[in-house]
């Protein structure tokens, strides 16, 4: 990695390079009407104090000694090279190439070279230092960079493909603004006005300068400087190395219309999947035996496309690109809790205690398969996934196993098989269920998704959708009293031994919005009356079947919930049935 202890010019960075490169994975000109005028304010104020002014960083990845592509930068790069390109185009109207000397015995200031020697990295003026991406490539070559004299000069077309028209607007607006500024100077002076803005730009706008030979390393320094705007990440890169393979060996005129299916099939995926960074991590996770972290996701995508010739790349990208799109549809009902009614609930409060299930349900909804297997399949994951975190066990392992299952099943194996090794490693799951309940009761997601759970277990047909609506209420209140220690530790009478008490899963149920914030500290007696009045059954339950609230009761439940719990997550066959409260507690 090269990067500058000081802030060099932005003039001299940019000459450096040959060719400064835009990938297809960068977003198109986004710059509205005020992001420009604020930097033409910043070059008007530079150019009046004559004070350096940070232009910000530019970050490249270098391909070769002279060919830098650009990660960071690339709205504010392409500002500056149409801003030069519209002072070089009025130099020429007004026929100036150089400026006299201001003294005897000095050379004369090529003014005009200034401009061409930033624009192009040599004498020929049809080869342009800057290259956009493909999309705005022939926008910026044939109407902006070319010389304004040559017959392959355009006008800015007033319609155009919809992803050049912000540069467009960008383009005439920086035009429009040179102009205005420039009715200002007298028109002898204009020449000298030129020169000074050039100077300022190129001399005066200081930027921290950061070059890697690796994208990855690149990307990581984006990813951390940057908080502007809608950040870069890998998927955004994924989506350009494949736009770019689709589109190799095809001719231009088709080149427009492939990228802009991709962009739009992109945004699709975007829309459906909320997190894209995730969701590639994820599809990439569990079609590949390999461990994929974040960094890896442009490598991994890489290797997968990787061709000899331009069939077999077009053939791979559009492949790869397909399945992704597929896998982005299931994706999107996995996060939404919408792949199939009988386990959507279950599905949206699984979606609150963890992400990385979604790998091997990818897999799963996928796959080939019965209707009853793959709900068998679900309530595995399900299950494991609820017994691994209150066992406190490490989220990568579990990531590693769910890869390994979906790996099983995309490569072929039988549903049967993968059944087995999911009851093996759910069984081997035996830990202190009651330990965990007790003493992280109210702290824990997996509390809470229990007790919705055997609500709608018990209340068949409520199926409670977690919401603001509905509180995870502490029976004896969170916030003590000393009627409620009186009451809960009698023989101890103290804050710190009523809260160990009060923390457990024994305690807890959950409770309509209304009724939580009128009786929060109230005495059990009248808690108890409220109850009666809730709309889910396990609480309804207390309300009715219990006069009063002890630390003996809330021991009891803490075992019930136990009970409930080993026989809500767990193997079809050490399923158990489930009772209320009360029903449980007169039969003991």
């Amino acid at each position: 990695m090269k990067s500058t202890a000081e802030t060099p010019a932005l003039g001299e960075i940019v000459r450096s390079f040959a060719s400064i490169e835009v990938d297809d994975y960068q977003r198109t000109y986004e710059w509205e009407k005020e992001s420009i005028q604020e930097l033409f304010d910043d070059l008007k104020a530079t150019r009046q104090t004559g004070q350096p002014h940070f232009f910000g960083t530019l970050i490249f990845e270098t391909k070769k000694d002279d060919v830098g592509s650009l990660v960071d930068g690339q709205q504010r790069l392409t500002t500056v090279f149409c801003l030069v390109a519209a002072i070089r185009d009025k130099l020429v109207e007004l026929e100036i190439t150089e400026l006299p000397a201001k003294t005897s015995g000095r050379r004369p200031t090529k003014v005009l070279d200034k401009a061409l020697d930033f624009l192009h990295p040599g004498d020929n003026l049809d080869e342009f230092r800057f290259r956009s991406s493909s999309l705005l490539r022939e926008t910026l070559a044939s109407m902006v960079f070319v010389d304004p004299k040559s017959p392959k000069r355009s006008k800015i077309k007033l319609r155009e493909a919809p992803a050049t028209l912000k540069l467009r607007k960008g383009v005439t607006y920086i035009r429009e603004l040179l102009e205005g500024h420039l009715k200002d100077v007298p028109v002898d002076s204009r020449g000298e006005e030129l020169n000074e803005l050039l100077d300022t730009l190129l001399d005066q706008f200081r930027v921290l300068y950061i070059a890697s030979s690796n994208l990855n390393e690149s990307l990581d320094i984006f990813l951390t400087l940057n908080n502007r705007g809608t950040p870069l990440g890998r998927s955004d890169i994924v989506r350009g190395m494949v736009m770019k393979n689709i589109g190799l060996g095809e001719p231009e005129s088709k080149l427009a219309e492939i990228h802009q299916t991709v962009l739009g099939e992109w945004m699709e995926i975007i829309e459906q999947v909320r997190d894209p960074e995730t969701f590639m991590r994820h599809f990439l996770v569990s079609t590949t035996r390999s461990k994929v972290t974040k960094k890896k996701i442009v490598d991994e995508v890489s290797g997968r496309i990787r061709a000899t010739n331009h069939d077999e790349a077009r053939e791979k990208a559009q492949e790869f690109w397909d399945s992704l799109n597929e896998a982005a549809t299931t994706y999107s009902e996995i996060v939404e809790g919408t792949v199939h009614k009988d386990i959507d609930t279950d599905l949206r409060l699984l979606n609150g205690l963890l992400k990385s299930h979604r790998i091997i349900l990818l897999a799963v909804f996928r796959h080939e398969m019965s209707a009853s297997e793959k709900r068998y399949l679900f309530e595995l994951v399900e299950a494991l996934s609820y017994r691994w975190i209150a066992s406190g066990g490490n989220a990568q392992i579990l990531e590693n196993t769910f890869q390994e299952w979906a790996m099983d099943l995309h490569e072929g194996y039988s549903v049967a098989s993968v059944v087995e090794k999911m009851e093996a490693k759910l069984g081997a799951q035996d830990f202190d269920v009651q330990s965990f309940l007790n003493n992280e009761g109210d702290t824990s997601y997996v509390v809470r998704a229990l007790l919705y759970k055997l609500e709608m277990r018990l209340a068949k047909g409520a199926n409670p959708v977690p919401t603001s609506k509905i509180h995870l209420e502490h029976i004896a209140p969170a916030t003590s009293t000393p009627d409620w220690i009186e009451k809960l530790v009698p023989d101890r009478r103290k804050e710190a031994e009523y809260q160990i008490v009060n923390s457990s899963a024994g305690n807890l149920t959950l409770l309509d919005y209304k009724l939580n914030t009128s009786i929060k500290q109230a005495p059990f007696a009248a808690k108890s009356e409220e109850y009666q009045k809730a709309t889910l059954l396990i609480t309804r339950d207390i309300g009715k079947n219990f006069d009063d609230w002890s630390e003996q009761l809330i021991n009891k439940r803490a075992e019930w919930l136990s009970e409930c719990m080993n026989s809500i997550w767990n193997i079809k066959s050490k399923k158990t049935p489930l009772r209320e409260f009360s029903a449980w507690l007169g039969s003991k």
